[in-house]
């Protein structure tokens, strides 16, 4: 796939996010002095790396089985042996 211009643009603001958070501002240093100094703000950043909600589709085929029925079925064809 072709990088367009936007991607390209894309990526780099978010090299230069990462440059500006690691080497200015302390990266994890940084985050931990939110998390004390502003709890409610670092929690909300948490929250939005949580995904909200998980979609899923489940396609379940399964077949009810009369175990006593096959058992007896099983005994018939080996006493057919």
């Amino acid at each position: 796939r072709a990088l367009t211009s936007d991607s390209l643009h894309t990526r780099e603001v978010k090299e230069a996010v990462k440059r500006v958070f690691f080497d200015d501002l302390g990266g994890e240093k940084f985050l931990r002095k939110i998390a004390k100094d502003n709890p409610s703000l670092f929690l909300s950043l948490v929250a939005r790396l949580i995904p909200q909600e998980i979609q899923a589709e489940l396609n379940v085929t399964h077949n009810l089985v009369d175990l006593g029925a096959a058992m007896v079925e099983a005994q018939r064809r080996v006493d057919a042996i």
